[in-house]
């Protein structure tokens, strides 16, 4: 028994690793004990995830992270003979970077605005996606949001706390394009996260949001008779799920400049490296936002930059 409480999503992630490693195993025909688990079998295990199963960075990632998460708990807690090679620094989970995306403020007026009338499931799933873009929260959280009092300022809300976040309640101020849909039909129906991203990537298209951006899109893999997600240039509206949102928010909030640490209050983060790693900004946006900070900077001091 192991002294910390996990939560089910802890404890399905390590099943998960689990499932991974007896994988591994069937595939180089013997068993691996936890004394056996040296850095050079951490090599063979990152290629059989990488080149043979063919995962993506981030479950190749996450799976180095719960094995080494086991291998501690087998070591520290269990007092079971585990190789010590999962302390080396170089016995670490790769990097996880995923190519995901977010939206800007005028795809987002696009979505707003788009008369979706003649269609009421895209229409009620349009009105999530608009609450979930301008509320930062998880689609978990905002799904089961209750009714909106629309002649308030703010909403507060308990998100469910995940890694990197603090998970204590959030005060949020209602944007005006959720008052307006709130206004006009209410609270939309409650959908399905599958259905959700479905209609997501339906309300984009039927917006036009079709240029070509790199991201992640799962795809079919005939040799492997399995889905793997795959990096590459794809129509911005096949690569948006409802993670989207609460991404959307972060980003553009920051390049708002917005100060960090108010975004941060709401979007739970609980560091701001784990708010940086999250958000997707260019180095082209970072170099505007300081030249924007400067052109308000000097305006007040009545000077001016140099075109």
């Amino acid at each position: 028994m192991t002294k910390e409480k996990y939560t089910k999503s802890k404890i399905t992630n390590f099943k998960t690793a689990k499932n991974h490693i007896k994988g591994f195993e069937k595939h180089r025909k013997r068993r691996i004990f936890l004394d056996g688990f040296s850095i050079e079998v951490y090599d063979e295990f990152i290629k059989y995830l990488r080149d043979i199963k063919q995962y993506s960075n981030h479950t190749s990632a996450t799976t180095i992270r719960d094995l080494k998460r086991m291998l501690y708990v087998a070591d520290q807690e269990c007092k079971f003979q585990v190789h010590p090679d999962y302390l080396r620094k170089d016995f670490t989970r790769p990097n996880a970077d995923s190519e995901a995306i977010a939206l800007n403020e005028d795809e987002i007026d696009k979505i707003f605005t788009h008369d979706f009338s003649y269609d009421t499931e895209l229409q009620n799933s349009r009105d999530f996606i608009i609450i979930g873009l301008w509320t930062g929260l998880r689609f978990s959280d905002f799904i089961k949001l209750p009714p909106i009092d629309i002649t308030k300022r703010f909403i507060t809300v308990k998100p469910n706390k995940t890694k990197g976040t603090t998970g204590v309640s959030v005060v949020i101020p209602i944007h005006y394009q959720v008052k307006a849909i709130i206004a006009k039909r209410g609270m939309p129906s409650p959908i399905s996260k599958v259905q959700f991203n479905e209609d997501f990537k339906r309300v984009c298209q039927a917006v036009g949001l079709s240029e070509k951006v790199y991201g992640d899109l799962l795809v079919y893999i005939d040799k492997l008779k399995a889905h793997r997600k795959r990096s590459g240039m794809y129509e911005k509206y096949k690569l948006v799920s409802s993670h989207t949102c609460r991404r959307s928010f972060a980003t553009n909030m920051y390049y708002s400049n917005f100060p960090i640490l108010s975004i941060m209050k709401i979007t739970g983060h609980s560091t701001q490296t784990s708010f940086l790693n999250y958000i997707k900004v260019t180095e082209e946006q970072h170099g505007q936002r300081l030249y924007d900070h400067w052109e308000a900077y000097y305006q007040e001091r009545g000077k001016k930059q140099a075109a």
